[in-house]
C-alpha cells in the first residue's frame, strides 16, 4: 500500500502556534538596501564550488521527470531539460556568451539512477564531458545579485520540465550544521528583502532517497523546523499553510529517517515553480482534431522554449502535419503562425478548430505542398522573415498521404537548413529547432561533427532522447548569427554523415556538398 504523507492536525497547529507566538518579540525588520551589483552575467570557470553560505547567488533547480538517460529505452523528456533551460535563458538574457557560461552540476549524492540520472557510459564519446544527470542541480552563471533571482524566476515559470527553483540560504552535512549557519542570517540580510511584515510564509520539506526517490516530508516537519527556530523567529509576517507569499523548503539528500546516510541538507527559499497546467490544456484527448503524427504537447512546448520564443514572434512549421507545434507556439504567445505540409488530406478547418477551442488565433496560412519547392517558398515570403522555425520531420507513422520514400530524412534535413539560411524566411538572430530521428546504433558516437552545416547557422544544442530499442531522436537547435551570402550552401561533413541520416546510394535526388 502506498503511504500517504498527510499532515496531522496537531502537527499543523503546533507549527502555527509555535511560530506565531514567537512573533510577539520579533524586532522590526530593517529595509533591504538597494543592490549595487551589476546585472551583467559573469563567466563561470572550473574553480571549486564556493560554499553556499558565503554566496547569495547560488541556486538549485529541481527538474521534473525521471532519468535523464536511463539506458537505451524510455520516452522521458528529461534528456531535453538543459536545452530548454538554456533556450529560456537566451530568451531572458539575449546573450549567447552568457548562456554558454551557464554551468550545471549534480547536487545529489544519493543514488542518481533513482533520483533521475545515470552513470556515464565508458563507451559513449558524449560522456567525456558528462552532463548533469540528477533531478536536483546547482546552476551557476546567472546574473549577480537580485537580478539572478529575477531571471531565474522568469525562466522557471515558463519551463515545462522544471518543478521549482530555490535560492540556497545554508547547507550542511546535518540539520544541526545547516541550522547553525542560518543563525547568522539577520533581518538586514539582502535575502530577507522579499519578506515584509504583512507577508505570509510557509515551509516544506523534501527528502531524496534511494528507495522512494523524492518525497514530501510532512510527519516530521515540525520537529525539523524547530531546529531552525532562531531564524524562523526572525521572519516577519504570519504563517499561511495554504497560499503563502514566500515558501521555504528544506531539502535533504539521503533518507535519515529510513536508516540511510544523510549526505547533505539545504535550507532554501523557493524562487519559483515551473509552469502548471499547460500540458493538460494542450492534451491530445482534449483536441477536436488529432492526427496519427500529432506530437505530445509537452515536447511541443519544450521545442518552443528551446527556440527562445518571445511573445509576438512569427513561427513557421514547414512540416506541420496536424499543427501541434504551431498550437504550442500560439499558446506561448506567438503573434503569427504559418504551416506547410505535403499531405493534402489534412483538414485545415479542423486544424483551426484546435486553436479556436483554446481561444488562440489559428494559423494565418496553411499551405499544401513540398516546402522545398521554390513556388511554395514564394507563397511564404509575404509572411516572413520568421523569428522561429520548428519542425518534426516524418519518421514512421504517416497520414493518408504520399508514402515516405527512401532518403526522405536527409531531404528533409537539407530543406530545413536551406529554409533557415534563406534571409526571406528566417531573420538574423532567429532559430531553427527540429527533431532528427536516428538509429540507436549511433548513440555511442558524438553526432555533432556529423551534422550538416551552413556558414550562417551556429549549432547551439544537440540533445538525444531515446524512444525505444529501434529509434532515437535528437533535438537540434541552430542559431542564425548572420545573413546568408550568395554562393553559400548546406554542407555535409563527409560520407559517414550521409549514412547517419540514412542516405543510400541512389536514394536521394539531392547532391550533397561534402567537406
Amino acid at each position: 500500500m502506498t503511504r500517504r504523507y498527510l499532515p496531522s492536525l496537531p502537527s499543523l497547529l503546533f507549527l502555527v502556534a509555535w511560530v506565531s507566538s514567537a512573533h510577539a518579540f520579533v524586532p522590526k525588520p530593517v529595509a533591504s538596501p538597494p543592490s549595487s551589483s551589476s546585472a551583467s552575467p559573469r563567466a563561470i570557470d572550473s574553480a571549486p564550488l564556493p560554499p553556499p553560505q558565503t554566496s547569495t547567488s547560488k541556486f538549485l533547480v529541481l527538474f521534473k521527470g525521471g532519468a535523464a538517460g536511463n539506458g537505451d529505452q524510455g520516452t522521458s523528456l528529461a534528456c531535453l531539460r538543459i536545452a530548454e533551460f538554456r533556450g529560456l535563458a537566451f530568451r531572458e538574457l539575449g546573450d549567447l556568451q552568457a548562456v554558454a557560461a551557464l554551468r550545471f552540476e549534480d547536487a545529489l549524492k544519493t543514488d542518481v539512477s533513482l533520483a533521475g540520472g545515470r552513470k556515464p557510459d565508458e563507451d559513449n564519446e558524449e560522456d567525456e564531458e558528462s552532463s548533469p544527470a540528477s533531478s536536483l542541480m546547482y546552476v551557476y552563471g546567472l546574473p549577480e545579485g537580485e537580478n539572478g533571482g529575477k531571471v531565474l524566476r522568469r525562466i522557471v515559470e515558463r519551463a515545462v520540465l522544471v518543478h521549482a527553483a530555490y535560492e540556497v540560504w545554508a547547507m550542511g552535512s546535518s540539520l544541526c550544521e545547516c541550522a547553525a549557519i542560518t543563525k547568522n542570517i539577520m533581518n538586514d540580510d539582502p535575502r530577507m528583502g522579499p519578506l515584509q511584515a504583512n507577508t505570509t510564509w510557509a515551509a516544506n520539506s523534501y527528502v531524496f532517497g534511494t528507495k522512494h526517490g523524492r518525497r514530501k516530508e510532512v510527519d516530521t516537519l515540525p520537529q525539523k523546523l524547530s531546529i531552525f527556530k532562531i531564524l524562523l523567529r526572525r521572519l516577519p509576517g504570519a504563517v499561511d499553510l495554504k497560499a503563502p507569499a514566500v515558501r521555504f523548503v528544506l531539502l535533504e539528500d539521503g533518507d535519515a529517517a529510513g536508516g540511510k546516510e544523510l549526505h547533505q541538507v539545504w535550507f532554501t527559499r523557493e524562487v519559483a515553480q515551473g509552469s502548471r497546467g499547460l500540458t493538460e490544456r494542450l492534451s491530445l484527448r482534449r483536441r477536436p482534431y488529432v492526427t496519427t503524427t500529432s506530437m505530445e504537447p509537452k515536447a511541443s512546448l519544450v521545442m518552443s522554449n528551446v527556440a527562445s520564443l518571445q511573445s509576438g514572434d512569427k513561427v513557421l512549421d514547414p512540416m506541420a502535419g496536424g499543427g501541434g507545434l504551431l498550437l504550442a507556439a500560439a499558446q506561448l504567445g506567438a503573434g503569427l503562425t504559418v504551416g506547410v505540409d505535403v499531405n493534402s488530406s489534412i483538414d485545415i478547418s479542423r486544424v483551426a478548430s484546435n486553436f479556436h477551442d483554446l481561444g488562440l488565433p489559428p494559423p494565418a496560412d496553411f499551405i499544401f505542398g513540398d516546402v522545398g519547392d521554390p513556388n511554395v517558398q514564394e507563397r511564404l515570403y509575404p509572411w516572413g522573415p520568421f523569428d522561429v522555425l520548428v519542425a518534426d520531420p516524418p519518421y514512421g507513422k504517416r497520414e493518408r498521404g504520399p508514402v515516405r520514400a527512401e532518403g526522405a530524412i536527409q531531404e528533409a534535413v537539407y530543406t530545413l537548413y536551406d529554409l533557415a539560411a534563406n534571409n526571406k524566411l528566417l531573420r538574423v538572430g532567429g532559430r531553427l529547432v527540429y527533431f532528427l530521428p536516428m538509429d540507436p546504433c549511433w548513440a555511442s558516437r558524438n553526432v555533432v561533427p556529423l551534422l550538416p552545416s551552413h556558414p550562417c547557422l551556429t549549432p547551439m544544442d544537440v540533445s538525444r532522447q531515446p524512444l525505444n530499442t529501434r529509434l532515437d531522436r535528437y533535438l537540434i537547435t541552430l542559431h542564425k548569427h548572420r545573413a546568408a551570402q550568395e554562393g553559400e550552401a548546406v554542407v555535409m561533413p563527409n560520407e559517414e554523415a550521409g549514412r547517419m541520416l540514412g542516405e543510400d546510394e541512389g536514394s536521394s535526388s539531392r547532391v550533397w556538398h561534402y567537406n
